[in-house]
């Protein structure tokens, strides 16, 4: 029998079945006797938020072949201002380093425009210490990026190349599926029919 799975992952852990370095986000799952269970894409080590678990592979592969074209969005924080003509460079496609085309366009909406002492507690880490003497004269910018293609880092280097520096980053939607916000982090609940559905429109 398949199983879908929503989890809410936490910082710090690699998105792999087993890794020789860090915990990996199935070690939330040992409860479940399901050797079969996989996640379905990956998250970087320091990315939060949504993913999903399971043993469907026509399914997994479905939500992750470039042909599906499915939408995956993050919010995040900041070190830098995003500007009108940031947002209309990427919504064009971003030719990131290293590569020699342009990425799909991007939807980024922004949510607030501040300054490095006013970060979140939930988004502070040593990038906040080690800045701690300029705090109120760093810019931060929060906000959403939705793109349609899961390229190595991608997020992060499409926000470098309009000279933004990420310091937090959540996935909360992958196609018509937000994250629960009722699921802390770390924690799983069974996909319903309805999202399942949805992921395939």
């Amino acid at each position: 029998m398949y199983e879908y799975y929503m989890f809410n992952k936490p910082a710090g852990y690699v998105t792999a079945r087993f890794d020789n370095r860090y915990p990996v986000i199935m070690d939330f799952f040992k409860e479940i006797t399901n050797p079969m269970l996989k996640p379905v894409g990956r998250l970087d080590l320091d990315t939060e938020g949504l993913i999903f678990i399971s043993n469907d592979g026509k399914w997994n592969n479905h939500l992750m072949s470039p042909q599906s074209h499915i939408s995956k969005k993050y919010f995040f924080w900041v070190l830098g201002n995003i500007t009108d003509d940031n947002i209309a460079y990427i919504s064009n496609g971003v030719k990131l380093v290293g590569t020699d085309r342009l990425t799909l366009p991007a939807l980024l909406e922004i949510s607030e425009k501040s300054h490095l002492g006013k970060l979140p507690i939930y988004a502070r880490g040593n990038i906040y210490n080690s800045l701690r003497h300029n705090l109120d004269s760093t810019p931060i910018t929060s906000g959403y990026i939705t793109l349609c293609e899961g390229k190595n880092h991608q997020v992060k280097r499409m926000l470098k190349a309009i000279g933004c520096y990420v310091i937090y980053l959540k996935r909360v939607k992958i196609g018509g599926v937000s994250l629960d916000d009722t699921l802390p982090l770390g924690k799983y609940r069974k996909l319903t029919s309805c999202e399942l559905k949805n992921l395939y429109k």
